[in-house]
Parts: C-alpha cells; structure tokens; sequence
C-alpha cells in the first residue's frame, strides 16, 4: 500500500494526540464582559441595555450548544487532515498543528449577519434569541492579527490600520510562494485574497483580531485542509495572542502603502472590441456574464462589434465593419459604403499561474467573407501593473508574413498557402485556417498610470500596404500606442497612434454583466407587513383576489378552503422571479386566513390546464420570516409537486373569478433590419394591441393587430436573390406593404393526455408570413432534465398585406425537437431534425445558458441538404440571442421578457414556422428551473470548468497512461496484435471484393449506420459525464479521455504506415510514410475511437454487448470501402487496450487514505477522486 511506510508514525502521532488532549483543560474564552441567559430577550435587546464601552463588537460571539456539537465533528476532522498530512518528512510540524487545534474550544459560535446591535433590531429574523443552551460572550479589543504559518506556529504582529494582508504575511515571512491568503474576520466572515504579483485584486484589509492563513503555492495538501481549517477558525471569534507568546511591532508605513497599490485588473478591449491591446489580441477575458458593446474608428475602417462572455473560457461576437472608402454596390445599394459582418470567437486553453501565461486560442471572421479572417494563439502574463502579450498569428493578423509557418515544418507544404474564400460570406473555409505564412505579435498593458488610465504598447503583424480589396494604406514602423480611459464601471473611452504614427484611433465601449443585471423595484407596491399571529376578522376574498394580482401580475382563478388548507388556483404563471412572488402571495394570505389554516397551495395552470402546485407551510414560513432560525434547524416551507398533488378534502369555494372571457391590451412594438444594402439600420414602431379570448378552460383565441406609426423602411428597396420557394426573402415586401397589419391571429386547444404528455392542436394566421393547421405533441417528466416533442403543420404563405388573403404557395412543416437541460450552470441544448418552410430538410442545434437572475445568452445554426450556392450569401441560417426578463429590467415586477436576435441574414433556407404557443413554454412551471431564478447578486456567475482543466486533466491521464505501459508485456501484446491482424490481411482482398459487389441497397444503407456508432458512443459517454451521479460521470469522463489518446494515436499511426485505402485503387500491401491523413487507412480510426469508448463503460458496468456494438462498426468501414479489414482489426485492438490502460489508470488514481480518527479512536478511510 501506498502509505505503508507512515502507519506507523501516523498511529504513534494520533495516540500522543489522544493522550495529550486528555491533559489539557481548553482555555476560556476571552470573556471581557458577561454572560447572560435569558428566554425572554434577543441578542440585540440584550446588547442594547449593556455598557459596550471597550467591548469589541466585531468580535462579539453567540454561542449554541448544539452547533457545538456540529463543530465538534469538524475539529475531529480537522484532526485528521493533519493526522494523514505527509507533505514533510518533519513530524513536528504535524505535532505542532494537532496540539494547537486540539487545545482550541468547540465554542458552538453562530455567525451573524452583522454584528450590530440596532442593525439586529431592525432585523429581527436574524437577531438570535437567548435560550438556556445560548449565550452571549463581549471580547475587547485586539491589538494584534495572527498569521498562522505553514510549520504550524503563530505569528503576531501588531494591528496597524490599513495593512493590507501581504504586509502581514511578510513580517511573518510566508509571503513566498503564495497565491492567496484567506482572512477569517472577528466576526466569522472568510475572505480569499489574491496577493502574487500576478493575481493581485482588490481586497478587505484585516481587522483586528484576524487570523490569517496562506498555505505554499505546491503544497496541495494544505490547500486541500484550508476550507475545514479556515470553518474552523471562523468559529473561535477574534485571535488573540497567549501570554507568552510575542508580538511583532507594528508594520512600518512605508510597507504598508506600498502593498496598498496593488489592485486588480480588468480586461479592455481592443480595436475589434474582444479583450486585446489596439489590433492585437490578449488570452484575458472578462467575467462570465459580460456583454460589450464596442466601437472604433480607424480609416478607412469603423467597426462596430458585440461580445458576449457566455462563461469565463469562452469570448464570442459579432462585428460589422465599414469601409468608409467603398461601396456596397452601386447597382443596388446606391452610395452606401461597403459593410462587412464577421463573428469571432476566442477559447481560453489555459488559465495564468505564478510560472505560466493564460494561453487562448482564437479566430477572427469565422465563415465570413474572409477579409479580414485571422486565427491566432496569444499567451497573456502579468506583473503587478504590467500585462504582457505574446501570439502568433495568421491571416490578417499576420499579413507582414515573417514567419515561416510552424504547422508546415510539422505537417508539410499544404500549410504553406491559405486560399482565398471566394464565396458570398457565411461557409467555413476550413482550406484557409491556420494556413500561409505567420507573424508574431505582442505588447504590454499598463493599468492605472494614472488612476482609471491605461497605456497600451503594441507590435502587430498586419501589412496595411497590402489591404484587402486592394484598400492599401500608409504605414510606419508595426508599432502602435494608445490609452484608455476607464471614465466609469461601464463605460471606457479609447485613443491611439496606430500604424506607426500614420493613423489615428477613437473608440468607445459600453460594458458590464447580463447576470448582474438588476433594477430596484421602485413601482411595486409595498411589501405586505408580517405579524406572526393570525387575523381574528373574516376575510374579504374579492379584496386578498386584487391584492395578489396588483402584487404579481397573476390571474386568480379560485381562492378554495380543503380541511385545514387554503387552495389558491392560478392562471397566466410568468415572470421570472417565482419565489419572490409566491412570498408575496403567502404573505397575503397569511394576512387572511384564519388561524386553522395551517397550509397554502398554490395550483398553477395555463389556459385550463393545471401544471404544478406549490405547497407553503404556514407556521413554518412565518417563523423564518420575522424571527431568528439556526442553521441547523432550518428547513424550507416550500414544497413544489406535479399536478394532482393537493388535499383531499372536499373544496369549498370562498372565491371565484367572474371576469370577461376576452382580454385586450395595448403595447409599443419596435422592428428592425441592421447591415442591409439598403442601410446600414432600418427600422419600424408602432402599436400592437394583443388578445385573447377564451371559449372554454382549454381553447382559446390568441392575437395580435399592429399599427405602424414611425418608419423609415422607404428606403428599403431591395429584395434578395433566392434559388428557393421565398419563405422569408419576402421581407421587404412583408414590412413596407400595409401600415395596419395582423401578424397573428390563431385558435388554440390544448391539454394533457396522460402524466407527462401533452398536446396541443392549432389553427389561423400562425405568423406573419404564413397561415395554416397545426398539431404538437409533447412529453415532458416533472421536473426532468430531457423532454421531446413533436410539432406538424400544413402551411400555405400569406399576402403581404398580412390580412386574411392566402399566396399561391403551401408545404408541409414540422420537426421532432429534443430538449436537454444540462443541470451544468445553466446551459441548455435543443435539437430539432425536419422539414422547413422552403421544404428543405435538416438539423438545428441550439446552445445557450440561462443566468441566475434568468437572463439567457445563446445561438443557433441550422443546416439542410440546400448546398451553400443554393443558399446563397451566409451559406446556412444561424443566429445568436439575449432574452432579458422584464423583472431584470424593469421597476416594477413585470412578466414577459425582452429578446433580441441578431440574424446576419434573412435567407429562405432554413427558416423555422415561427408558433406563438409552444408547449415547451406552456409547461415551463415544470422545469426544476423555474423555482431557481433570482434577482441579481455579486455571486450570480459561477464559474463554469473551462477547457483548460479538462487539458490538465487529460494531461494527467495521458503520462499515466504511457507510465503504464512499463506493466505492459510486450512480447505477448505483440504476439497476439500482430498475429490477429497479420492473420486478418489475409482476407483483406476478399472482403474488398466482397465490398465491390455490395455497394447498393440495404448495405448501403446498413453501411452508413453502423459507420454512426462511434458517434452514438461518443454521444452516450457525453451524456454519463453530465450525469449527476458521480460514478457514471467518473465513467464517461473516462471514456472520453480514452477516446482522445485514441485518436491521436490511430492518427500517429497513419502518418507513419501510410496504408492506401481500399477506395484508391491500390493493393492491400502499398504503404508510405507521411502519405495524407484522409488517404491513410491503417488502423481504422471509427473502429478505434468506438473501442475505445465502448472500453471503460464495459468494464465499469458488466457490458460486455458494448464490444460486439463497437465491432459492428467494421462493417460499414469495410462496406464503403474506406478501409482494408485488417485496418478494422488493429483499429479495434488498439482501441480496446488505449481504453483499458486509461480506465486502468483513472481507477487506480484514487486517493486511498487511512488513519486513526484522534478523538473517538476508530479507524478512518477515505477515497478521494
């Protein structure tokens, strides 16, 4: 066993433990003041009446037997970890850590909200009452903070005010190799603080009576025990030295100014509005949440650009560029100059540390028209102040072209030149990535020369003299230099000398966090007040009705009594803040109800339908409102259940809703078309007046009329070419034709079919563009992470005067969609495979990610079987989004959100039936989701483990793996590999012969199947991975991991043997080194990856049919002739030992750990994955 060697010490150690804790009375508390037990006070009215002079309020500790108890058991812990800590060989120092914890008390310390007398008054659900088991111990004031040091001694030095804690850790001398320090505040606050010249950000200076801890930037043991001993320490209230220990004076004030101008630093963006310096590129990247709007000008160039950041690896945007000095195109566009659009996207491969850069990787101009296409890699590293940039790029970026091209040395003359996208914009001309000849780039920010004043330094790669459409421009020396001005959280202002003196820069940028996105709600109406007793008078149903509906914007349909519950049934559910307004309705309702009602349901219903219910604990929901709950005593009152899941009571009706049927309103509406030939924004306002008229429970008219008040789509002249029915090139005539228009207008019936299914049939003018029939269905568990659905309509176009008249033109229409909520920070998958409007067929994957605070980022892209020439300019439909609710944005709590879409283009190939009443939406009440959205706070983006963690990782796995293969023997493997496919390219010809002659039909057909079950595989292990249960994630983790060695080696191995394939009309013996990866056929790459996926999940869960399915795929490689049989052989035998070596390794890499607990004396293990 691993840890043999040190059992015995760490038995010895723990007994010593033992027996030394016996002998050792714990310390009282610093106790400068009383202590008093009273039932019928709180802490703040017991403060109040004391004489708090000297009395050190920070410090202040209430304490609970109970969590006493708890505490206990992490000190026992705590114990442990040091136990079991082999980080040195010096016994002592894990002596030294277990005495010391061993003499600290399990005080039972509760943490307060904040430790100010008036404030808990005012606040009485956080204001602790005093009971015989709780009391309430004044501490005086510290003169020192201790610093806890690796070794396990104490160091204090003397509080001087506005140190910082990297001054105090250097008195102590653990400033060396530290990352981060962590601050446990008097009053029990944690605080992680960043402190190497690297990472240094913003941060509370410690208080009196700190203590501090800053575990060695290697010692991952440490960093390991740091969240228990940090909970630990939060626990014993202000740190205070023993007698005889001594204090340091106080820091000199030299040190301590200096520290104080360490500050964090913020990613500004460059020219083309990502994270960079002026034309160039950094690795940095804004928080998660972030959306930038970012405009420069640079002649001939303007360039306006949106950036969002759906997480902290990923940066991505959209930019439309124009060029002052052309024309878009006389013949259709008159005098407007030439626009060009591009989206860019950047990865973060690796994230800085003290000896490493962040690493990013990233593409400028993806599947545009390829002006100014770039792709680049770029390493950031900071000093303090100073932020260095180093990359290399190609493209645009690298049009001085100094540098041979690296990947040619490596993969030969095909990355010598990078061809030109001569189509209209919108393909991915993966022919030109990473290809031509590169140049280097680089520079340096300097934050804050002066305060909220940046000086950017850069050396860039572009040839201005050679410009794309023969646009040359003057240029100096590569050198550019520029500033920016930080004027406000949000708003930053750019100047530069850019192209060595020639030009000038002017830029600005609008900043900050759709997940911080946040608004008081000034228009509501005030909070309902809580009492804790129940009212005596009898309710007026009608009036608590109208309260409830002011409070949220929700239809009440019944206010029913069941036994000892009231039911209150609802309709028109939305919004995004669920829980804020279910407190407001109980808190309502608890106004009203008499004192036997002891439960609330909310039953939750759209158009008739019920869709969940909510059940509220009254006593338990009033006591966390208005008094004080331990955390270990506190449960929630809020219970969500599927529809049916009500008292059983019979009901008796106290109200009911009498209003009208039909419902009405009145809006503004706002359209717009942005980068046309036309101009660069056209635009439509006016009014919309929705409807809605219910025939019975669950059928329903729905509508809309509009009319058009404000335009400027006069100028709108121009109508797209197309090579397919017009579904949607029709716009212009669409927009301009009729002032008065009704853009939907439909009969909708829908309901349940059984638990979890649902249906809807449908009927009218569906949208603007088309009117028709239509019939969806729906499954939907409760509260599950998938859902499918199926939707079918018959369609026929509209006239464009969007009145009742019909076109000439009809299709069918129709997709099955698959909805998937990752439960991975939000992020969502939708898949929908059929047939569009243009009668084209196809796939649409949708991605996006849902913040806390509801606000949704996302994109789309569809392809069909319409080639891109058929398509035409943009090649195939994608899309990227914002959804903002209007409880986000507004001051008043409002349902409904805000979306906007950004289409390049509006092309008929593609294009989805847009339906007002989707299932998927009608059950959103379903979603686990719902009950978890929230206003905006500073913790609303978590982070999301990027790309680079899955590399370290996979790193990890890969030199595990090839240290494995010491264990390996290899006379045995070789003997039976090489024999199995020695013995296999016997029949090599004869299975290619049988290929030829089977090349039709159902084998085609079979053929082309199984050739899909590596992806099938790979989708499977995709899906354990994001499973909540940890074992089946461990296991497709796994087998990705395997599948990636897999690949990298089948291709080495290409590269190396050099096979011609079957299909090249050579002899199963032609072999060549370095022949091209897509002619090579040895070993079969299909086969390998399906092995060696199939491998790990076989082995982890007694599947042993997962090989046969892997095997089948040899079948279809051998069928299409893409490979000789013995390629499938050594592909399959190659996948199944790359798979069983890293599942070998990834379950022998779990952290076996056994020891002695030091206070109850048993025996304790622990597998750490």
């Amino acid at each position: 066993m691993r840890r043999a060697p040190y059992l015995g010490n760490i038995l010895f150690l723990t007994t010593l433990v033992l027996c030394f804790s016996a002998l050792i009375a714990n310390p009282s508390l610093a106790a400068e003041g009383g202590l008093q037990d009273k039932q019928d006070k709180t802490v703040a009215s017991w403060l109040i009446e004391q004489d708090l002079t000297n009395i050190y309020l920070l410090g202040l500790m209430v304490l609970d037997e109970e969590a006493a108890e708890e505490q206990a058991y992490l000190k026992r812990q705590l114990l442990v970890d040091f136990a079991l800590d082999e980080r040195a060989a010096d016994i002592d120092v894990r002596r030294r850590f277990t005495e010391w914890i061993s003499r600290l008390p399990t005080t039972g310390r509760l943490i307060l909200e904040k430790p100010d007398p008036y404030w808990l008054l005012a606040h009485p659900k956080f204001d602790p009452p005093l009971t015989a088991n709780r009391r309430v111990v004044l501490n005086p004031y510290p003169q020192s903070v201790t610093v806890i040091t690796h070794d396990g001694f104490r160091c204090h030095i003397r509080y001087t005010p506005g140190a910082y804690v990297l001054a105090y850790l250097r008195v102590c001398g653990e400033a060396k190799a530290r990352d981060y320090a962590y601050i446990v505040q008097p009053d029990g606050r944690i605080e992680k603080a960043a402190i190497a010249n690297w990472n240094t950000s913003e941060q509370n200076p410690p208080a009196p009576g700190a203590w501090i801890w800053a575990p060695p930037r290697n010692d991952t043991r440490l960093a390991n025990i740091t969240p228990r001993l940090t909970a630990f320490l939060a626990t014993q209230g202000p740190a205070y030295p023993d007698i005889d220990e001594a204090v340091h004076p106080a820091i000199p004030q030299g040190l301590a100014d200096d520290l104080k101008k360490q500050r964090s630093i913020t990613a500004t963006a460059n020219d083309w509005g990502f994270a960079g310096l002026l034309q160039t590129p950094s690795a940095r990247m804004a928080p998660a949440g972030t959306m930038r709007f970012h405009f420069s000008r640079v002649y001939p160039y303007n360039r306006g650009s949106v950036v969002f950041q759906p997480t902290d690896w990923l940066e991505a945007g959209f930019r439309y560029t124009d060029i002052a000095n052309r024309l878009y195109g006389p013949e259709i566009a008159g005098d407007q100059t030439y626009k060009d659009k591009s989206i860019d996207l950047k990865l973060l491969l690796h994230e800085e540390t003290a000896h490493t850069p962040a690493l990013a990787l990233g593409a400028i101009d993806i599947g545009g028209t390829g002006l100014f296409s770039s792709e680049y890699l770029v390493a950031s590293k900071r000093w303090r102040n100073l932020d260095f940039s180093l990359g290399i790029g190609w493209g645009y970026l690298a049009g001085r072209g100094d540098l041979k091209n690296p990947f040619s040395l490596l993969f030969g003359k095909q990355f010598d030149v990078r061809s030109r996208n001569d189509s209209a914009g919108g393909t991915l001309n993966t022919n030109a990535y990473f290809r031509g000849r590169a140049a280097l780039f680089g520079g340096v920010e300097i934050h804050d020369i002066l305060p909220d004043l940046n000086l950017k330094i850069e050396y860039e790669g572009n040839d201005y003299r050679h410009e794309p459409q023969d646009n040359n421009q003057k240029q100096g020396a590569s050198f550019n230099v520029g500033l920016v001005w930080k004027v406000s959280p949000s708003v930053d202002l750019h100047a530069a000398i850019e192209r060595g003196g020639k030009e000038a820069m002017l830029g600005f940028t609008f900043h900050g966090g759709l997940n911080r996105l946040s608004i008081p709600k000034l228009l509501d109406p005030p909070e309902p007040i809580i009492r804790p007793e129940a009212p005596t008078e009898p309710a007026n149903w009608a009036e608590v009705a109208q309260e409830i509906e002011r409070h949220t914007q929700w239809r009440v349909l019944r206010i029913e009594k069941r036994g000892a519950a009231l039911v209150l049934v609802l309709d028109k559910t939305e919004g995004a803040y669920w829980i804020g307004r279910i407190d407001r309705i109980t808190a309502i309702l608890h106004a009203a109800a008499p004192a036997e009602i002891k439960a609330f349901w909310l039953i939750e219903t759209a158009h008739g339908v019920e869709i969940a219910s909510q059940k509220i604990d009254r006593g338990d929901w009033v006591r966390k409102k208005i008094r004080y709950t331990a955390y270990y005593d506190r449960t929630d009152p809020l219970r969500f259940y599927p529809p049916g899941r009500q008292p059983l009571e019979k009901p008796y009706t106290l109200w009911a809703n009498e209003t009208d049927s039909f419902q009405i309103g009145l809006a503004p509406y706002w359209t717009q078309t942005i980068g046309g030939p036309d101009g660069f924004i056209l635009y439509q306002t006016g009014a919309t007046a929705p409807f809605t008229w219910h025939f019975g429970e669950r059928t329903w008219l729905s509508g809309r009329i509009n009319a058009r008040l404000l335009d400027n789509y006069e100028q709108f002249k121009y109508t797209a070419p197309s090579q397919l029915p017009r579904v949607r090139t029709y716009l212009r005539e669409y927009l301009t034709t009729s002032s008065v228009t009704i853009p939907n207008l439909q009969i909708t019936h829908w309901g349940e079919l059984n638990r979890n299914h649902y249906y809807s049939l449908y009927g009218g003018l569906l949208e603007p563009m088309f009117a028709g029939i239509g019939a969806e269905w729906l499954y939907r568990p409760w509260q599950g992470n998938w859902a499918f659905g199926v939707d079918l309509n018959w369609v026929k176009q509209r006239a464009f005067e969007q009145d009742f008249s019909l076109r000439h033109y009809h299709t069918l229409t129709g997709h099955a969609t698959l909805y998937w909520n990752t439960r991975w920070h939000g992020i969502q998958a939708k898949l929908q495979v059929g047939q569009y409007l243009a009668k084209d067929r196809g796939v649409t994957l949708e991605l996006s990610r849902t913040f806390d605070n509801g606000v949704t980022l996302g994109a789309y892209a569809t392809k069909t079987d319409v080639s891109a020439a058929q398509f035409g300019e943009g090649s195939f439909d994608k899309g990227i989004y914002v959804t903002i609710p209007f409880d986000a944005m507004l001051p008043r709590t409002t349902p409904g959100t805000a979306n906007f879409l950004w289409n390049p283009l509006t092309r008929d190939g593609g294009a989805r039936l847009y339906r007002a009443q989707s299932l998927y939406e009608l059950t959103r009440s379903r979603d686990r989701r719902t009950s978890r959205l929230h206003p905006a706070t500073d913790q609303n983006a978590p982070s999301i483990p990027g790309p680079q963690e899955a590399l370290a990782d996979f790193g990890d796995t890969l030199v595990g793996t090839f240290n494995l293969l010491d264990h390996v023997s290899w006379g045995k493997a070789a003997l039976l590999g090489g024999g199995l496919t020695i013995a296999a390219h016997r029949f090599d010809t004869k299975f290619d012969d049988w290929a030829k002659r089977h090349q039709s039909g159902t084998y085609n057909k079979l053929g082309n199947a199984t050739n899909l079950i590596p992806w099938g595989l790979a989708l499977g292990a995709t899906l354990l991975w994001s499973s909540n249960d940890d074992y089946a994630s461990d296991t497709g983790w796994t087998a990705l991991k395997a599948a990636g060695i897999a690949l990298g080696t089948e291709l080495t191995a290409k590269y190396l043997f050099g096979r011609a394939a079957p299909r090249e009309g050579n002899s199963a013996t032609v072999f060549s080194l370095g022949r091209s990866l897509r002619k090579a056929s040895f070993p079969s790459g299909h086969v390998t990856l399906a092995f060696a996926l199939a491998t790990p999940i076989a082995r982890r869960y007694d599947a042993p049919w997962l090989y046969g399915l892997a095997a089948a795929t040899a079948f279809g490689r051998v069928q299409s002739r893409e490979h000789w049989f013995s390629d499938t052989v050594a592909g399959g035998l190659l996948g199944y030992a790359i798979g069983t070596l890293v599942d070998t390794y990834d379950q022998q890499n779990r952290d076996f750990r056994i020891g002695i607990d030091p206070v109850e004396k048993r025996v304790l293990m622990a597998w750490e994955f």
